[in-house]
């Protein structure tokens, strides 16, 4: 499927998504369940978890690999194990570090790629990101708000002080392409943070803020204003192709 997808879509500037989904079940036999979050149900239930490597360039978009949550729960049982059909060689794995695993595939096989993206869950994730800078990879990653970030004169600050202290002209609009309900347009505001670059590369951190529909309001042209902001952290060569409308 992998080297189908490369085929058809391969592109230079391709992106790699890393995200994971729920599988919701009744009984217990079914391989990994158990009461843990899903996304997909937004709450935590009796279910599946797993983790999916997409990819995505302007020719198209595909899933290219996957790999099912095994909790310690089960992996401890080797019996309930076999019963399921897992075999004794598996073992516990942590979703970032199945995540990594997944794009090592993904990289050795020569995926022509140009950036990886992931949500919160895994661009948390340090030991990840410093995994994908090794392999000389540009990332946009979703994380906490409240990481702490070493700044460029080697102090430590949150992510979300970095940005409130940046003014309103640092702020600026991007569309990323249209979306199921119209555009997808996001005020984006970015500052350099950690020293010691390789040549060529950067990492900033960015901020987006989006502005949901005005709502009617009693008073006369006055809007509720209301910006939902999330947090990424980057890293990319100092001139590489924007990852805006593939990723978003």
């Amino acid at each position: 499927m992998r080297d189908y997808v490369v085929e058809h879509l391969g592109d230079p500037a391709g992106v790699l998504i890393v995200d994971d989904t729920g599988f919701l079940k009744k009984g217990t036999r079914s391989a990994g369940v158990q009461r843990q979050y899903s996304g997909t149900a937004g709450r935590t239930e009796n279910c599946q978890v797993g983790t999916f490597l997409a990819y995505r360039s302007s020719k198209g978009h595909a899933l290219i690999d996957r790999q099912l949550y095994l909790p310690a729960s089960w992996t401890d049982d080797r019996d309930r194990c076999r019963a399921a059909g897992i075999p004794d060689y598996v073992e516990f794995a942590t979703k970032v570090q199945m995540a990594r695993q997944m794009l090592a595939r993904a990289l050795d096989a020569g995926v022509p790629v140009g950036w990886v993206t992931m949500d919160e869950a895994y661009g948390q994730s340090k030991s990840l990101r410093l995994w994908l800078e090794h392999q000389d990879m540009g990332y946009v990653v979703a994380i906490r708000r409240n990481d702490d970030m070493i700044t460029t004169t080697m102090g430590i600050a949150r992510a979300d002080e970095l940005i409130a202290a940046l003014p309103a002209r640092a702020w600026c609009r991007l569309s990323a392409g249209a979306g199921a309900h119209g555009p997808r347009e996001y005020w984006w505001a970015r500052v350099p943070v950690r020293i010691g670059w390789q040549p060529g590369r950067g990492h900033p951190h960015r901020e987006t803020r989006t502005q949901p529909a005005p709502r009617p309001s009693p008073i006369p042209r006055l809007r509720r204003q209301n910006p939902r902001r999330r947090s990424h952290r980057c890293h990319r060569p100092r001139r590489h192709p924007s990852v805006a409308g593939q990723a978003a």
